[in-house]
């Protein structure tokens, strides 16, 4: 049949006008009579499709492009309504021979509704239906090829999905129960598929009941929210715990919404972020300890050097990162200092107490100086390879402050001179060491002031306590350096003086004592007059007991007071 028009593409057929004007006034009987065709709705009621969802969304859209397909011989693929349908039976699993069904069952009820309304125009519904039928072989030919291609893609998703290291679980909206498990959450878990089809995802949670979990996905079960992220705790069978991300959406597949949780093992996530948090506060800590801490390698290269270990030694880190620690040891303990690292290495029993016990040592200053440290080290492993780190405290003031303490202990408060306790120590020391060595001589000299009393009446106690200040200036003024001093009490001192060769060494210190304590004190403005009463024993001469000493001493410095005072007198034997 020749085309009428050989510069349109329209059908070859007489009366084209009219045919249009016929199919567009049936329109709402074609597609009602198409939509609940019995196997149209057993086909859409088998996917679970609204027959009213249907005709308004897709059944009028293709209605309009036919009658443009009449005109233009377009072909029915090309249509996009006609695409979405295919894509909406792709998306709802709808088979070839059902899409066969949804058409043909088009095109019966348009052919019949204009085959009752014109039944003159058959031949043009003949050919009409020719085409129509042309375009469907078209239509189903690449439908067969999509759902082959879908099918293709669905089965590389599902081993995707079947493969990943992740946990994928699909479970029921209302029970709960897991419908699927893929081999990740099978080998993570350590159930096998089967048991977990039993279980719900609270029973791998052990921080969530059945109600609590439910109260959680509250919000995607009533659709508030498009997913939930979360991060708990999972338990495996055997009973291990284990850090998981958690991404659960809702999804409809097989005619049916499946709640699906994506879930991803961060247990070394979590790990490495909490070494990182350790790391930071062993950071802060480090670097905000008071101690000097440092660090050393095998090799006794400076591997880490803080802040106080900075001000302690006057180096700065850049100066000893990589340096040998030999720089910070005195010179004649640098080769007792590497075997003691030797030692340490090798003998757990000393590096057990080097950790829990404190060494002293001595350390050297950028600028030369020794500084006294107490040390305790330890010894770690890191990536195979060993590092000795020390806690090092200066200690410096504490040395100090024990100086003083012992310095006090043996001083009397007032004059600065040995005490009565240290001034017996010592005389007790020098006779033991006389009697070992008789040609070493003692010189043990007892003085008493003279009207000291009278001083403290007239001018007050303050007076007399300076006054006893400057007398022990006077006295250390007229001794040697290795003689020693001591108050004893009130007014009465006490000189041991060693190494003396005979009785004239001491006379000579008791002849300039007496002639300076004679003259005239000044004292805070205030002229006193004072005189000093001298008694002396010697060690071994005249003995080498320290209580008969001391008493023999004594009773020489009664005889000096007898004598008129401000003179002194030696002990002599024929007095006892």
């Amino acid at each position: 049949m020749k085309n009428p028009h050989p510069d349109s593409d329209g059908f070859s057929l007489p009366h084209l006008s009219s045919l249009t004007n016929c199919i567009m006034a049936s329109q709402d009987m074609v597609l009602e009579r198409w939509v609940y065709h019995p196997t149209v709705r057993r086909v859409l009621s088998m996917h679970h499709i609204q027959a009213e969802t249907f005709l308004h969304e897709y059944a009028t859209e293709v209605f309009d492009y036919f009658v443009q397909v009449i005109h233009h011989k377009q072909q029915i693929g090309r249509c996009p309504a006609i695409t979405r349908l295919l894509n909406f039976c792709i998306a709802e699993n709808i088979t070839v021979a059902d899409v066969y069904n949804l058409c043909i069952h088009f095109r019966e009820a348009l052919i019949g509704v204009l085959f009752e309304k014109d039944a003159m125009h058959k031949a043009l519904f003949d050919e009409l239906s020719l085409v129509f039928d042309a375009n469907l072989t078209g239509l189903l030919q690449a439908y067969t090829a999509t759902i082959a291609e879908t099918q293709k893609q669905a089965e590389s998703f599902q081993t995707i999905i079947e493969n990943s290291l992740n946990e994928i679980y699909v479970f029921d909206r209302d029970s709960l129960r897991f419908t699927y498990a893929n081999r990740g959450a099978v080998e993570n878990s350590g159930y096998s598929a089967d048991e977990l089809q039993t279980m719900h995802p609270y029973d791998i949670k052990p921080f969530f009941d059945a109600a609590q979990f439910r109260d959680m996905i509250t919000p995607l079960l009533n659709d508030e929210t498009e997913r939930l992220v979360f991060e708990t705790i999972h338990e495996r069978k055997d009973g291990s715990l284990y850090d998981v991300d958690i991404r659960l959406q809702s999804m409809r597949f097989d005619h049916k919404e499946h709640l699906v949780a994506i879930i991803n093992d961060i247990t070394e996530q979590k790990k490495a972020h909490r070494l990182a948090e350790d790391y930071l506060m062993n950071d802060a800590i480090i670097h905000n300890s008071t101690d000097g801490i440092v660090s050393i390698d095998e090799q006794q290269r400076i591997t880490l050097f803080n802040e106080s270990a900075e001000q302690m030694f006057g180096y700065t880190s850049q100066e000893l990162i990589g340096s040998s620690l030999d720089t910070l040891i005195p010179d004649e303990l640098k080769t007792r200092h590497r075997a003691l690292i030797r030692v340490f290495g090798e003998s757990n029993q000393f590096r057990t107490q080097m950790a829990n016990g404190r060494a002293e040592v001595k350390g050297k200053h950028k600028d030369g100086h020794l500084i006294p440290l107490e040390v305790s080290i330890s010894k770690s492993k890191v990536d195979g390879k060993w590092f000795y780190t020390a806690l090092i405290r200066d200690v410096s003031e504490r040395h100090a402050a024990e100086a003083e303490m012992r310095r006090l202990a043996k001083t009397d408060w007032m004059t600065g001179l040995a005490n009565r306790h240290h001034f017996d120590t010592e005389l007790k020391a020098a006779i033991s060491y006389a009697r070992r060595f008789p040609d070493h001589k003692v010189g043990l000299i007892f003085l008493d002031l003279d009207h000291f009393k009278d001083v403290n009446d007239t001018h007050g106690h303050a007076i007399g306590d300076q006054l006893l200040k400057q007398v022990a200036d006077m006295l250390q003024k007229n001794v040697r350096d290795f003689d020693l001093i001591g108050r004893l009490g009130g007014d009465e001192f006490g000189i041991i003086a060693r190494g003396i060769q005979d009785q004239h060494d001491v006379m000579r210190i008791a002849e300039k004592l007496t002639l300076q304590l004679s003259q005239p004190l000044q004292v805070n403005r205030c002229s006193v007059q004072i005189g000093v009463s001298i008694g002396i024993t010697l060690c071994p001469e005249h003995g080498i007991d320290q209580d008969r000493l001391m008493l023999q001493a004594d009773q020489a410095l009664y005889e000096a007071k007898k004598a008129g005072r401000n003179t002194y007198r030696l002990y002599k034997i024929e007095n006892t």
